[in-house]
């Protein structure tokens, strides 16, 4: 019956911050409770986040995001910059990125 595909996982990119810049997104980020007071116990909450979406069957995608490159996003589209536009922004450019090599 019909195509008979193997189903895809769905796949979440998750926002990566480097140790170098994890400050400047605290600062940045600062009326936005979310991120942690230290880059050790964000990375904790990240992998414990990569846990979870794969334990409810997701693939996981870590996707590496500069401050600049936020600000730049949130700016362009008249948006102040926040965790949960960072979230957003992640899949945007992970999605973007795989189109690039799919496509």
């Amino acid at each position: 019956m019909g195509n008979s595909c193997p189903a895809q996982p769905r796949t979440i990119f998750v926002a990566h911050i480097t140790r170098l810049e994890y400050g400047l997104f605290r600062d940045g980020l600062s009326l936005d409770s979310w991120l942690p007071p230290t880059y050790e116990t964000w990375m904790d909450e990240t992998r414990a986040l990569h846990v979870h979406y794969r334990k409810s069957g997701f693939r996981t995608e870590p996707v590496i995001i500069s401050w600049h490159g936020f600000f730049s996003h949130a700016r362009r589209n008249g948006m102040w910059p926040t965790y949960a536009l960072l979230t957003v922004y992640a899949n945007e450019i992970g999605w973007l990125h795989t189109a690039r090599h799919d496509g």
